[in-house]
């Protein structure tokens, strides 16, 4: 059958140069570009819109600042260039209750040659929201070989109570906005794979 990690709300996966074996520098190689990047995941969330936000993963850099990304309290995925502050920003759409695969580009541009950079939510290929705030100034460089570079599934560091209650099926992360095709071609790829 179709494999998955299964999250209960109170455990989570964490990856450290520190933990997990992981010899020295080896977390090292990726900035999270903030304006130029794509995250997707396959999940199932088993607590539709919690109390709190809950974390499907997170990024923590060597001055043990965040970018998040989870559910909020109000069922919509969520974005969180810098975990624990604003801004927050929401798909402006409910998770669906079923399993779903969502992604995450940042850095097409507004309109044909402009500076200003486009945040786009997809729920199941399917475009649902954009944003324009400048998040230039929140990337996360994760090249040094440092003890507090971390990386987790189903969890932020900064906020142990909310952590994630369901499955996370897939994750892929680019150091680049994909393009149309390729977003074509990852959303065709989930869609045969998971039936969705």
């Amino acid at each position: 059958g179709i494999g998955y990690a299964d999250f209960d709300g109170g455990d989570f996966l964490y990856s450290t140069r520190a933990r997990g074996n992981v010899s020295s520098g080896k977390m090292g190689g990726v900035t999270l570009t903030q304006e130029n990047f794509t995250i997707s995941v396959v999940i199932d969330n088993d607590v539709p819109a919690p109390s709190a936000l809950k974390y499907y993963f997170s990024w923590t850099d060597a001055s043990r600042a965040s970018s998040a990304f989870g559910i909020s309290s109000a069922n919509r995925a969520a974005w969180l260039p810098t975990a624990g502050s604003l801004p927050h920003i929401s798909s402006a759409t409910a998770y669906s209750g079923t399993p779903e695969f969502w992604t995450i580009v940042g850095g097409t541009a507004s309109v044909a040659g402009s500076d200003v950079q486009t945040l786009a939510f997809y729920q199941n290929g399917v475009l649902k929201a954009t944003d324009t705030t400048d998040l230039s100034a929140m990337n996360r460089v994760l090249t040094a070989d440092d003890a507090d570079i971390n990386f987790y599934l189903g969890y932020w560091s900064g906020s142990a109570s909310d952590s994630f209650d369901g499955r996370i099926y897939e994750f892929v992360q680019y150091n680049k906005a994909l393009s149309s095709l390729q977003l074509a071609q990852l959303h065709g790829y989930y869609a045969s794979k998971y039936n969705i």
